[in-house]
């Protein structure tokens, strides 16, 4: 039987990627995972989640700051999951203040009024 001649790309299908179930370093100095390394700069996204989470439930005043700024540290840090969802809580801690939202609706009103 004549086999087919396969074509040009298939060579790279048969790379094989170093996977590990191991948690320490491989002899390269990687962990055996895809993607790169970025540090131990996880407290970051816990901290983002955990103040986002705060300023839902608790004072918004004090923690939706907390949770923006350690959003944008998760974020820069390479923890985009933890960052993204410290964002997205925050946003809805901030829109449950009304603290914060009469501030920003002063501002408004004040721009609009020329007083600012």
């Amino acid at each position: 039987m004549a086999r087919r001649a396969l074509p040009a790309y298939t060579h790279w299908m048969d790379k094989r990627i170093p996977l590990s179930l191991q948690g320490a370093d491989t002899a390269d100095g990687t962990d055996g995972s895809a993607g790169p390394r970025t540090g131990g700069h996880a407290i970051t996204g816990y901290l983002a989640v955990t103040f986002g989470v705060l300023s839902i439930i608790a004072w918004g005043i004090v923690f939706v700051p907390l949770g923006l700024i350690f959003s944008i540290l998760a974020l820069v840090a390479g923890r985009g999951g933890w960052g993204f969802g410290g964002l997205v809580l925050t946003m809805i801690g901030f829109l449950h203040s009304p603290v914060l939202l009469t501030m920003l609706g002063a501002g408004a009103v004040a721009k609009y009024f020329g007083l600012m």
